[in-house]
């Protein structure tokens, strides 16, 4: 069964969710784009799937068009001590990401909104990120943190 999210407006986002409460662990918000799930958006400054502290996995597709992202995280650096786990993504070795012009396929953006010095989540890839398109990023790590700390997700 092929699940598809098509959108050509400018500024849409197929998937997204926020993990707005001070006690929660980013394992209690998953946005999963399957196997056989497809996201295109073809519209400017898209987004593909977005979540605040939370977990996106990519076992699917994900296309995008020009200035646009395909995966978007935030970890706001605001889970309760002792968490064992930050905002995490994984593109899997099913996952198949296509970005166009000016665009990123990963973007894990650090908020260091509460002082914390080590991050605990983090971005890994094991499928493909493609583009033929100018000026494109296939990953990017944003943080102000002079102390970055990765896991390997599992």
């Amino acid at each position: 069964m092929k699940n598809l999210m098509r959108g050509s407006q400018n500024r849409q986002v197929a998937m997204a969710q926020e993990n707005i409460e001070n006690d929660y662990n980013a394992e209690k918000i998953s946005l999963i784009n399957k196997v056989g799930g497809e996201i295109s958006l073809t519209g400017e400054e898209s987004t593909g799937i977005y979540a605040k502290r939370g977990k996106i996995i990519n076992e699917g597709k994900i296309s995008v068009g020009k200035k646009s992202t395909a995966i978007y995280l935030v970890e706001d650096n605001k889970s309760p001590l002792g968490a064992t786990t930050g905002a995490t993504v994984l593109n899997a070795s099913s996952g198949e990401i296509s970005v166009g012009e000016n665009s990123t396929g990963v973007y894990y953006n650090v908020s260091n909104s509460t002082g914390n010095t080590v991050i605990s989540g983090g971005i890994q890839n094991e499928g493909k990120i493609t583009s033929y398109a100018d000026n494109v990023l296939g990953m990017v790590f944003d943080s102000p943190l002079s102390n970055k700390l990765f896991k390997k997700i599992i």
